[in-house]
């Protein structure tokens, strides 16, 4: 089956290992603790493309992670040059705009980690930057694993005004808030992954048949994302989780292929 993971990360080592160090402490010991090139062979040989999602953490760290994402890329033609941004560095507009340039499909915003207002008036330009090329802003808005000022519905229904046309990927289908996130799903370009979304391990929760069913009946709407490496089991879990969603043949391509392919022009 052709599988598209939309919501895996390339960060540098030293970025990495001290993520990794942060959910050590907080959340669950990470699977695939292993080098970047160890860790490429496991995903590629699993999936036809995958994303390349990483943020900024604080000022000054956006522009030499685009730089470090467009090296992974050049070596790696299955991954989905993805990048990031920060309001508070002078060159943001430079930056995402030489990224585009450079043919990035998308940029990813972490509202928790990264700890700025996603509806700050200095990202306007961004977000209009961003739907004139067609890229595609994966956010995690959502406040699990832990709570954050700028995190919950009410801080992306503001992102949405802004940005009313840029398509968006809610990162872990909005959490435990997923209806909240998906009442706008009508007006806007939403779409929702799976990542970590109904996994067997005690921090989770099951889907219930209610989302479930609702996942099917809106599978244009959903893709496959794994959140790896970050994850404390197998990789594979994740897709027996989606699979066991009952999908359909029809709805199983769509979620974990074409959907991608059409929202990221591949």
């Amino acid at each position: 089956m052709e599988i598209i993971d939309v919501h895996a990360h390339v960060f540098p080592q030293n970025v990495m290992d001290k993520i990794w160090g942060y959910f050590d402490r907080h959340h669950w010991p990470i699977h695939y603790r292993m080098s970047e090139d160890e860790r490429t062979v496991v995903l590629e040989n699993r999936v036809e493309r995958y994303t390349t999602l990483c943020y900024a953490h604080k000022p000054g760290m956006a522009r030499w992670l685009n730089d470090y994402v467009t090296a992974h890329v050049e070596n790696h033609p299955k991954a989905i040059a993805t990048g990031t941004f920060h309001p508070d560095d002078d060159d943001m507009v430079d930056y995402v705009e030489a990224a585009i340039k450079a043919g990035f499909r998308g940029f990813k915003l972490h509202a928790e980690v990264q700890r700025f207002d996603p509806a700050d008036p200095r990202l306007q330009p961004v977000y209009e930057r961003m739907t004139e090329a067609g890229s595609v802003l994966t956010f995690h808005i959502a406040g699990e694993p832990v709570e954050g000022p700028w995190t919950g519905p009410e801080h992306f229904a503001r992102t949405l005004r802004m940005a009313p046309k840029l398509p968006i990927i809610v990162a872990h289908i909005g959490g435990n808030k997923h209806e909240r996130y998906w009442q706008y799903a009508g007006d806007y370009p939403l779409y929702f992954d799976t990542a970590m979304v109904g996994v067997d391990f005690p921090a989770f929760e099951p889907l219930s048949e209610e989302r479930q069913a609702h996942i099917r009946a809106n599978a244009d709407r959903f893709l496959f994302g794994s959140d790896f490496p970050n994850i404390p089991y197998q990789w594979q879990h994740q897709v027996d989780v989606v699979k066991s969603w009952n999908l359909g043949e029809e709805g199983e391509r769509l979620v974990f292929a074409e959907n991608a392919r059409r929202l990221y022009r591949l």
